[in-house]
């Protein structure tokens, strides 16, 4: 029985998809700034880039249309830079955790 319903709605997605087509959908694209998508968001209205802007919007509603308008809050690599490290040996590390 499971392979039927799988096999049903296999099929039935693959019926909604050319129906699709037939009524004049040609593709679908998000709507996103090419070069700079967005990687993270946390449900609240706050979304990360991949260059690390943070971006902000009021939750003004319900649904998917329920944001207003963005605004840039900073960058989470602002100000950091590279992490310092000292160099050590595995023998090093070996002494560090023997009992």
């Amino acid at each position: 029985m499971q392979r039927a319903k799988a096999f049903f709605l296999m099929c039935a997605g693959v019926f909604l998809l050319a129906f699709a087509y037939h009524l004049g959908v040609t593709s679908a694209t998000a709507q996103v700034v090419s070069g700079n998508p967005v990687v993270g968001e946390a449900g609240n209205g706050v979304v990360v880039t991949a260059n690390g802007d943070v971006y902000v919007s009021p939750v003004v509603g319900s649904g998917a249309a329920s944001y207003g308008t963005w605004t840039r809050e900073g960058n989470v690599f602002a100000g950091s830079g590279p992490t310092p490290v000292q160099p050590t040996t595995f023998g090093a590390i070996k002494a560090q955790y023997r009992r």
